[in-house]
């Protein structure tokens, strides 16, 4: 029990310096994934219009 809270304990310290680098990365991970959502959906749009008026031609 006491070998698990020691490790828990390093663990916590180790969490709190690495805190830092996980959100940043966490945060361009978001990012990144949302700017790549937005782009699909606008190319999807483009797409979809393209085909609206190839249609209607």
């Amino acid at each position: 029990m006491v070998l698990i809270q020691n490790d828990f304990k390093k663990f916590l310290a180790c969490s709190t310096q690495n805190e830092h680098i996980y959100r940043v990365v966490l945060n361009c991970g978001l990012f990144i994934f949302i700017a790549t959502k937005l782009l699909a959906h606008a190319n999807f749009i483009e797409w979809s219009k393209d085909i609206w008026t190839s249609k209607k031609q």
